[in-house]
Formats: structure tokens, sequence, C-alpha cells
């Protein structure tokens, strides 16, 4: 990934019987917003400082029954997957939110 510019964040790190990722290959860890996986989210944050990566937040949608707001918020500037990563690589925190609750999650930096 390092390589070719790739940013790697794993979604659902603790969906069973999924478990995050060897850190090595990682940039960072996605909170999921979705029922049964939201309840996890302060397992995310606690690995992301264990792993020394960022986190992102997002959401799944599998119909009506099962949706969530969630998101990583981004300045106005970011409009492409390239922008994104390009964001997310220099940020010293992401702001996301899960529902109604916001939150500011330092980037727990690797150092390379």
């Amino acid at each position: 990934c390092e390589e070719n510019g790739v940013l790697l964040v794993q979604a659902h790190p603790f969906r069973d019987p999924i478990r995050p990722a060897d850190p090595k290959y990682l940039h960072g860890l996605e909170i999921n917003c979705t029922p049964g996986d939201l309840q996890r989210y302060t397992d995310v944050l606690r690995k992301a400082e264990e792993y020394r990566c960022l986190v992102t937040c997002g959401t799944d949608y599998h119909g009506p029954d099962r949706t969530f707001r969630g998101g990583t918020f981004v300045p106005d500037h970011v409009r492409s997957a390239t922008d994104f990563a390009e964001y997310l690589r220099s940020a010293t925190e992401t702001k996301l939110f899960l529902g109604d609750e916001n939150l500011t999650v330092p980037t727990f930096r690797q150092k390379k």
C-alpha cells in the first residue's frame, strides 16, 4: 500500500468472526455505524490507540430497518477518494459522528 500511495482502513474490524488485521498492514480502523457493529466502537478506539492508527466512521445500507446515521467529517476541499486519503494521511485527528454523538479522535500516528 505504501509503495503505491494507497491508504488501507479496515472496515468492520470486530464483526464476528473478523478481528483487526496485523497493524503492519493498516493505516486505520473503521467504526461501522450499523446495528450490531456500533456497540463495538469503544473496542475500535482502544485498538486504534494500541495499533497507533487513525479512525474513520461510516455506515452500510442494507435496507431501511438497518440504517443509522454516522460518518467522518471532512473539509470542503475533499472531493475524491484521493483527496480523502491525502486528508487522512495528514490529519492529526478525525472528527466523527455516530447518530447524535460527535467524537474527535486523535490519529495515533505510527512513527515510520
